[in-house]
């Protein structure tokens, strides 16, 4: 049996340039009508199509698909299978993963969307942080370059954290000195291939948590804590020495971009 290129394509749901790309790898081998010029394509062909397109949706690569079109090792072929198999394996649970994270930030946009500057007294999850750079630094270090790179190669689950220290808390400053960095939850650590001995572990606690709101260019505003310090005051809380944020999202605000945080204050004996 004979197949036109265009034949081939729409049995298999392929442009007839798939069909050459096909063909220049060397996986299909059409005779040459000496006439038209015009390529015929046989059974054989439409069978090496059919499995090469078979192990293409199985995910194999190029360089593998012409190793198993042209083997008749089965321990070969075998050793492929476990290969990809393991990938599978992989890239499903690195879905997994992904899908945790999504799932977090739908809570988190939810509650956002109700609990703005409001707050209240909650656990807070065990986290490890990486400091990267102090806002009252004038250059960048190449230690906080290279810190930098660290969460851009972890996106997106690296969420940006501003680290404060209530005695430099001053309600006469437009700023406060504050650390930025990135925060990762422990269950984060493994996967990610982070090293938890240059990270700073923050240990489940009673905190202070509320979600907070300001221009992302200004992640040293005092007021981005002033609601905070209102409810400490309000309610006569006593809170230990470092407060910590976890970024939440960011989106345009008239123009000027903006950040939801969520904001933890660890209590004192609570």
């Amino acid at each position: 049996m004979k197949y036109k290129i265009s034949k081939l394509a729409e049995i298999y749901n392929m442009t007839t340039k798939g069909i050459h790309y096909y063909e220049e790898k060397g996986i299909l081998n059409p005779s040459i009508n000496e006439n038209n010029k015009y390529r015929n394509f046989h059974q054989d062909d439409a069978s090496d199509l059919y499995q090469s397109r078979k192990y293409h949706k199985l995910g194999f690569s190029l360089e593998n698909i012409l190793d198993l079109m042209n083997t008749e090792d089965l321990n070969l072929i075998l050793n492929y299978y476990e290969n990809r198999k393991l990938e599978i394996e992989e890239q499903f649970y690195s879905l997994l993963f992904l899908g945790t994270y999504v799932e977090r930030q739908i809570e988190l946009i939810e509650k956002t969307k109700n609990n703005i500057s409001s707050f209240t007294i909650k656990d807070c999850p065990e986290f490890y942080r990486l400091s990267v750079f102090d806002s009252t630094d004038i250059i960048r270090s190449n230690e906080s370059i290279n810190k930098s790179k660290i969460g851009a190669e972890r996106l997106p689950f690296t969420s940006g954290s501003m680290l404060f220290n209530i005695k430099d808390y001053n309600p006469n400053s437009d700023t406060i000195k504050t650390n930025i960095g990135y925060i990762y939850y422990s269950s984060e650590i493994e996967p990610l291939k982070l090293n938890e001995n240059k990270l700073k572990h923050i240990s489940p606690q009673k905190c202070i948590y509320g979600i907070v709101y300001d221009d992302a260019k200004k992640l040293d505003a005092r007021s981005r804590l002033d609601g905070a310090i209102s409810y400490i005051k309000e309610n006569n809380l006593n809170i230990k020495g470092e407060i910590f944020t976890r970024e939440i999202i960011y989106i345009k605000d008239n123009n000027k971009t903006c950040r939801y945080d969520e904001l933890w204050i660890p209590l004192c004996d609570y």
